[in-house]
């Protein structure tokens, strides 16, 4: 078999400095990647053949600002991108030296092609706050999601960082709650009903949702040392 992968991206941004304290950025991007993949003529027991496509379009932008103690940024995101696939297989032969490779009742061929378009918003607003030795982090996060199956999402997140001058002691913990999207390789041909020669639950491909937690310390030693110690939870569901 052989396989070729491609890609093409441009990208452009701006800034501008509205004041000293406030900050406005755009940002967007294209891309397009390909890949694909054939069988040679001497394949067995399977000939298979295979192309993707997908073309995104990727913008982003935020409005950033700080004070004597804070520092705050909001913005928007959006994606835009088209999916294609194309998929085929003819079966050479079933056996192999007299063993079955495959299901007898496997269709000899098959041919699929699919084409879908995938839509995606998201907003969020982030504030650092620094109040002597304690700075605090909080942010929320909307998403929303349209590629198959629609879903929308809110994200909160919180951290917070103490330094104990005295021990030379900084004790940090966090909590963020995470919405993955799933990826494109193939979830058109995973997803479409010819695909299931078998009659059962399909269950479509749902973007993920976690629960990450993490706690630790970092302490000076001697003054040329440092001890650094974390403990972590994730909680996923809907894995990829």
């Amino acid at each position: 078999q052989d396989r070729t992968s491609g890609a093409t991206e441009g990208q452009v941004s701006y800034q501008h400095v509205f004041s000293p304290s406030l900050l406005g950025s755009i940002r967007g991007s294209i891309r397009d990647v390909t890949a694909s993949l054939w069988s040679n003529p001497l394949s067995t027991p399977i000939s298979a053949s295979q192309d993707r496509d997908y073309r995104e379009g990727f913008w982003d932008a935020s409005l950033a600002g700080n004070t004597s103690r804070n520092e705050w940024k909001i913005g928007t995101q959006g994606r835009y991108a088209s999916v294609n696939e194309r998929f085929g297989y003819d079966i050479i032969d079933y056996e192999i030296n007299g063993i079955d490779v495959f299901d007898d009742d496997l269709p000899p061929s098959f041919r699929f092609r699919g084409h879908a378009a995938d839509r995606e918003q998201a907003a969020y607003a982030e504030d650092t706050l620094h109040l002597g030795n304690l700075t605090a982090r909080f942010g929320l996060r909307f998403d929303h999601y349209d590629f198959l199956v629609s879903e929308t999402a809110w994200s909160p997140r919180a951290g917070v960082g103490y330094f104990v001058k005295p021990l030379k002691l900084v004790l940090h913990a966090s909590y963020d709650r995470t919405f993955g999207t799933p990826p494109f390789e193939n979830v058109l041909l995973s997803a479409a009903p010819d695909t299931r020669f078998e009659e059962g639950v399909y269950l479509p491909l749902r973007p993920s949702r976690g629960n990450y937690y993490e706690a630790g310390f970092s302490k000076t030693l001697a003054g040329h040392f440092r001890l650094d110690a974390n403990w972590f939870r994730r909680s996923v569901r809907n894995f990829e």
